[in-house]
């Protein structure tokens, strides 16, 4: 079992609103951002194995291009929380709005 840890830039509405629209494939309250492109490559660098579990992923049949630069969605299984404090910080270097579904943070 993972949970859906999302990050972005800027965006118009709540966290909580943002949070669910991403759950249902819709970004358009997000703007583009180079720092999300940012956040996306150090993450991949660090941790190529999270390929298969962040969002927007290039596969989906519904994929557009510019919503990688709008957000990263991780998909974090228990096994692997060991590197949130690492993404935390990766996420606030890169200026990003982070949130955290068990904290809503």
């Amino acid at each position: 079992m993972g949970l859906d840890y999302a990050f972005w830039k800027s965006g118009e509405g709540s966290r909580d609103e943002i949070y669910a629209d991403l759950g249902e494939g819709r970004s358009g309250r997000l703007a583009q951002s180079e720092d999300v492109w940012e956040f996306r490559g150090r993450l991949l660098e660090f941790w190529p194995e999270l390929r298969e579990s962040i969002e927007p992923w290039e596969e989906d049949p519904k994929f557009d291009p510019a919503d990688l630069s709008k957000y990263v969605v991780i998909n974090i299984h228990a096994s692997d929380v060991n590197k949130m404090a690492a993404v935390w910080e990766i996420a606030e270097r890169c200026h990003l709005v982070a949130y955290d579904p068990l904290h809503q943070a």
